[in-house]
């Protein structure tokens, strides 16, 4: 059987759950927020298990984000940022680790062939962590407490690359969710 030499789905689901031990995301946020005024999010992204960068391998391909949110006390969505577009691809603005490849004109590819040099790189080494500060806007009234939410998401090519590559028999790539933190904050 395939499945029992590391292939099909017994490799599929070893390689998630070595996804999900990998990183750690920590999200700190103030115990108070004011309706209609700015508060910081810090999110830590922390590699604990990978005994290589994450992501690893490909990166021009490799891609890890966050997706944070923040949702009201009954649950309606206020907010949300590193989440994918209709065409399954990373909105921009996004917290992404992975990088960037460009040709000679200076246009992102995924072609080894054509690639010059690396335009953005930015992964996480063995046991070290990337942090962000975030700020945000809550509205006007807003009734607490909220919900604020972060994701550490996984996949292994961007969406965009596999139309580029399979054109109309373009597949959807699985996300794997490698961790989630969560907070509730206070509303005055």
């Amino acid at each position: 059987n395939a499945d029992l030499l590391g292939g099909g789905v017994v490799h599929a689901k070893m390689a998630e759950a070595r996804l999900k031990s990998a990183a750690r995301i920590d999200l700190k946020t103030p115990a108070k927020a004011i309706a209609g005024k700015e508060f910081a999010l810090d999110i830590v992204v922390q590699n604990v298990a990978a005994g290589h960068n994450l992501p690893t391998g490909v990166t021009e391909l490799r891609r890890m984000w966050v997706e944070r949110q923040i949702m009201d006390h009954s649950g309606k969505l206020l907010y949300r940022a590193g989440d994918l577009d209709e065409h399954g691809d990373l909105r921009p603005g996004a917290i992404w680790f992975g990088a960037e490849a460009v040709d000679g004109a200076g246009k992102t590819t995924i072609r080894p062939w054509e690639m010059v040099k690396l335009s953005r790189k930015q992964t996480i080494a063995p046991r070290e962590s990337a942090r962000f500060t975030i700020k945000t806007k809550l509205p006007d009234g807003v009734p607490g407490p909220i919900t604020v939410e972060a994701k550490l998401l996984y996949q292994s090519a961007p969406q965009s690359a596999v139309r580029e590559v399979m054109g109309k028999q373009a597949i959807a790539l699985k996300i794997v969710e490698m961790g989630r933190a969560q907070a509730i904050v206070s509303v005055e």
